[in-house]
C-alpha cells in the first residue's frame, strides 16, 4: 500500500445515503447440507448520487468478503455491520463489485405454529419475522429494492417457497425488498397462473378447499388490481400458514405472504371472498415494490388500504371496514394517544401497555387518513398520485414528505392544515347539527364544530323523493349556515363517510 493511499485513509467521506440510489444486482448460489445453508454471493451496484462515496455498509455475517476492483480498502467489523472504506471514492456511474461467502442455518420457522413444517436460514437481523433478513446486504439508512437471481440447488423432500419466477432451480426477481426462502416438508402443494403471474399455495392436508379459496380470490384481486394500476409487480405471489390461533395475515418478503387460521377459509360461503387475501397482495406494491421510507409505517399501510378498499366495493366486501373510525375515536376516547408520528420509543410504550398501535393506529387511523385526503383532493387525484408514485419510485422508498409533495402537486393545493393535523397531532374533528329551518326560501341547517380538528365535510340533505343533495364546510368556520335551496328536505344529517375522524357526539375528550 503506497503512501498516497494512507493518507485517503486518513480522513474517509463518512458513511452517508445518498439521495438518489441505484438497484444492486444480487447473484446468489445456494447449496443445502444437513441443516446448513452455504451459498456465494455477487453484488453489483452502480454509484448514482450526486457527491462522491467513499464508504459503504454490509449487513449480515459472511466467511469471506472480497472487493476486486478495491482491493485496497479497509474493512471494518461491528456486530452485524461491516463498513467498507475504498482508497478511491466512487463518481457518479462508477461501477463496484462485492464478492462474499456466507452460510446460515437453517431453523424452523414461525410458520404453521412454529411445529418444524417450515425451515428458514436463520435471520441474522433479530428474531421477528418483519426483517427478515438472512442473507449479507448493501444496506442504506432506508430499505432499498435490488435486482436478484438466485441458484437453488433443492434438498431432497422438501418444497421450496422463494421470491422471484422460477426457471428450473433458478429465481428471478426485479426490485426485490428482501428475497424470501422457506423450505416446507410436510405441506401439500397448489399453484395457478394468470398472466404472467403464478400463485403458490404451501398448506396442510386439511386445509386444501381454504388454499383454493384464497388462490381463487388472489387471482382474481391481482387482475383487478393490474387494471386499476396498470401492472402487478411481483412475477410470484407464494402464501404459506402461520399461526392457527391469530387472524389476519402479513408479508415475510417480497411476494411471499402468511395467512394466520387458514382452516377459518375452509367453512367460506361459495360467494364469499377471503378480503385478507386482497389486502395482503395490495403490500407487495406499496412496502415491497415501494418500500417504506418512514419508521412510523402509516403510509404503505394506507395506500394500500385504498387500493383493497376499491376491490372490496367492487365485490360486495364491505364488512371489513366499517369499524376503523370508531375503533381510533373509541381508543383516543379512553385517553390514548392516536398520533401517529410519535417517537420509536413512545410506540414500543405504547405496545407494551398492551395498546394496539399497529392495529389501530397504523391500519385503522392510516386508512381513515387516506379517506379523508380522498375527500379532500378526490379519488381521481389520489389515484392519480398513486400511480405517479408506482411509476416513479420503483424500488425506492416513499416517505411521508415526498407523498405530501406530490398530493400538492397533482392538486394544486396547499395541503399543510391536513398532514399537520392528521399526522404530529392527537385532533379529532367534532360537529353538530344544532337548529334546523324553513324560511320558504329553502332549509338552512345551523352547524357548529367542537373538535379541535377543522375539517371540511359534507352535510347530506335527503329529499323527499329520495335523492341526497350534498354541501361541503367551510373548515375555517366554527359556527357556520348551510343552505338547501328546496324547502321541507326530510332528512339533514352529518356525512361522516363511516372511515373519517370525526365525532358528531360532544365528547369530553374531545374539549380537552
Amino acid at each position: 500500500m503506497n503512501n498516497k493511499t494512507v493518507k485517503l485513509y486518513e480522513n474517509p467521506i463518512p458513511f452517508y445515503t445518498p439521495l438518489t440510489i441505484c438497484p444492486a444486482e444480487y447473484t446468489m448460489n445456494l447449496t443445502v447440507s444437513d441443516t446448513t445453508l452455504t451459498g456465494t454471493l455477487h453484488i453489483e451496484w452502480r454509484h448514482e448520487g450526486k457527491d462522491l462515496l467513499q464508504t459503504l455498509q454490509i449487513k449480515g455475517g459472511y466467511t469471506a468478503l472480497d472487493v476486486p476492483s478495491h482491493r485496497d480498502c479497509k474493512v471494518e467489523k461491528d456486530e452485524n455491520i461491516t463498513l467498507i472504506i475504498l482508497s478511491t471514492p466512487l463518481h457518479k456511474g462508477e461501477k463496484i463489485i462485492i464478492d462474499i461467502d456466507f452460510s446460515a442455518e437453517l431453523v424452523a420457522s414461525p410458520f404453521c405454529d412454529g411445529d418444524g413444517s417450515v425451515l428458514m436460514p436463520k435471520n441474522h437481523e433479530n428474531e421477528h419475522y418483519t426483517r427478515n433478513i438472512w442473507y449479507p446486504m448493501l444496506t442504506w439508512d432506508i430499505p432499498i429494492c435490488g435486482h436478484y437471481t438466485v441458484k437453488v440447488d433443492e434438498p431432497e423432500g422438501y418444497l421450496i417457497c422463494a421470491t422471484g419466477h422460477k426457471n428450473r432451480n433458478i429465481y428471478s426477481q426485479e426490485y426485490t425488498r428482501v428475497f424470501g426462502l422457506l423450505f416446507c416438508k410436510g405441506l401439500e402443494y397448489m399453484e395457478h397462473v394468470t398472466g404472467d403471474v403464478t400463485i403458490k399455495a404451501f398448506f396442510k392436508s386439511v386445509n386444501k378447499i381454504a388454499a383454493k379459496r384464497l388462490i381463487e380470490t388472489s387471482a382474481d384481486a391481482i387482475n383487478y388490481y393490474k387494471e386499476l394500476i396498470g401492472f402487478y409487480p411481483q412475477r410470484s405471489y407464494s402464501f404459506l400458514p402461520y399461526s392457527s390461533v391469530w387472524g389476519g395475515g402479513g408479508n415475510w418478503s417480497t411476494g411471499i405472504a402468511f395467512f394466520h387460521s387458514m382452516h377459518r377459509y375452509n367453512n367460506y360461503d361459495e360467494d364469499k371472498k377471503p378480503w385478507i387475501a386482497a389486502h395482503e397482495i395490495c403490500h407487495h406494491y406499496w412496502g415491497e415494490y415501494i418500500p417504506d421510507g418512514d419508521y412510523c409505517g402509516w403510509l404503505w399501510i394506507g395506500l394500500g388500504m385504498m387500493m383493497d378498499e376499491e376491490y372490496s366495493l367492487s365485490r360486495g366486501i364491505t364488512d371489513v371496514m366499517k369499524s376503523s373510525a370508531a375503533s381510533v375515536i373509541s381508543y383516543r376516547q379512553k385517553g390514548n394517544d392516536t398520533t401517529i408520528w410519535q417517537s420509536v420509543e413512545g410506540i414500543k410504550e405504547s405496545e407494551e401497555k398492551g395498546n394496539d398501535y399497529n392495529s389501530i393506529i397504523r391500519h385503522d387511523k392510516s386508512f381513515c387518513i387516506m379517506q379523508m385526503l380522498k375527500q379532500v383532493i378526490s379519488k381521481d387525484t389520489l389515484f392519480r398520485v398513486m400511480k405517479r408514485i408506482l411509476r416513479e419510485y420503483p424500488g425506492q422508498p416513499l416517505r411521508t414528505m415526498d407523498f405530501w409533495r406530490i398530493c400538492e402537486e397533482e392538486s394544486g393545493m396547499r395541503l399543510d392544515w391536513f398532514f399537520i393535523d392528521c399526522l404530529y397531532s392527537n385532533r379529532l374533528a367534532g360537529y353538530e347539527i344544532s337548529s334546523i329551518k324553513n324560511d320558504g326560501e329553502g332549509t338552512k341547517a345551523r352547524v357548529n364544530s367542537f373538535g379541535d380538528f377543522k375539517f371540511p365535510l359534507y352535510i347530506n340533505g335527503k329529499l323527499p323523493g329520495g335523492s341526497i343533495v350534498q354541501k361541503q364546510l367551510n373548515r375555517l368556520m366554527n359556527s357556520q349556515t348551510v343552505c338547501f335551496d328546496v324547502n321541507n328536505v326530510a332528512d339533514i344529517s352529518i356525512d361522516t363517510g363511516n372511515q373519517l375522524l370525526v365525532c358528531t357526539e360532544k365528547a369530553s375528550i374531545l374539549l380537552k
